[in-house]
């Protein structure tokens, strides 16, 4: 009696959260479309709102300086996007995260867990046949990279050495495509 009960919770709950869950990938994915390129580029830069000046900065020295607009701003927690559109600068609202208004430091479990959401949000992009070029908001383009990407056709993992270590941290700039 108590495992049917068990499986009829789960059928309903996959019934009742599933169309909500792939009604936000359809909006991701839509929103995707309306601001990649006609080759299906698009740069993402995943920020909150512990790095929203960051993300702000970037987008005025780097994609408006060089006139870059197939981008997209993907936010954890809704306030880095409010933050964002009341600016006029394109962000798409897409997991929330209890430590979206503090900075995190690389290898504690909050940056992990917020590291987990930006490589879920990649992959979708991908799925949905994006070529998708990924940039941390703690950097600034010299110029526009999307021609450099096109011309050569090939995969670019751009990241800075701990010389100390010597061993890669992060990826500030990932272009990638399926």
């Amino acid at each position: 009696m108590r495992l049917g009960t068990v499986m009829v919770a789960l059928l309903y709950l996959v019934f009742l959260v599933y169309p909500f869950i792939s009604k936000q990938r359809d909006t991701f994915v839509s929103v995707l479309s309306t601001r990649a390129d006609a080759d299906r580029f698009v740069i993402l830069a995943m920020t909150d709102e512990a790095f929203s000046d960051m993300a702000i900065n970037f987008y005025e020295a780097s994609l408006r300086a060089h006139h870059i607009d197939n981008f997209l701003f993907v936010g954890v927690g809704r306030e880095a996007c409010k933050i964002l559109s009341r600016m006029s600068i394109a962000c798409f609202f897409y997991a929330d995260d209890p430590n979206a208004g503090e900075a995190s430091s690389f290898q504690q479990q909050n940056f992990v867990r917020k590291m987990n959401i930006r490589t879920d949000m990649i992959l979708e992009a991908l799925t949905a046949n994006f070529t998708v070029i990924h940039t941390d908001v703690d950097v600034a383009f010299l110029n526009s990279p999307i021609s450099e990407i096109k011309v050569t056709e090939e995969l670019y993992f751009v990241s800075p050495l701990n010389a100390a270590e010597g061993r890669t941290h992060s990826l500030p700039i990932l272009s990638a495509r399926m």
